[in-house]
């Protein structure tokens, strides 16, 4: 299963406003789980990191968001 950003290219995506509570049951969930403190979030939303779409970030604690990419288990498992 893909992630639900896979073929997006936006600048900013919405962060999981019940994720962030603890409240979000949403198996597919649309929004964001930011899990990084270190990334920076202005008026809800996270900017993507351009150069980790391209598979060239080398920011050891990058301030923009990296679309997490399924693993072979994850897609195995759904």
């Amino acid at each position: 299963m893909c992630s639900p950003y896979a073929f997006q290219l936006l600048d900013t995506l919405p962060l999981c406003r019940d994720f962030k509570s603890g409240l979000c049951k949403r198996p597919q969930c649309r929004y964001v789980h930011l899990l990084e403190d270190y990334v920076e979030v202005l008026d809800g939303k996270v900017t993507v990191c351009r150069d980790a779409v391209k598979g060239k970030c080398s920011r050891p604690l990058c301030k923009y968001y990296h679309i997490p990419l399924p693993t072979p288990f994850m897609n195995s498992v759904l």
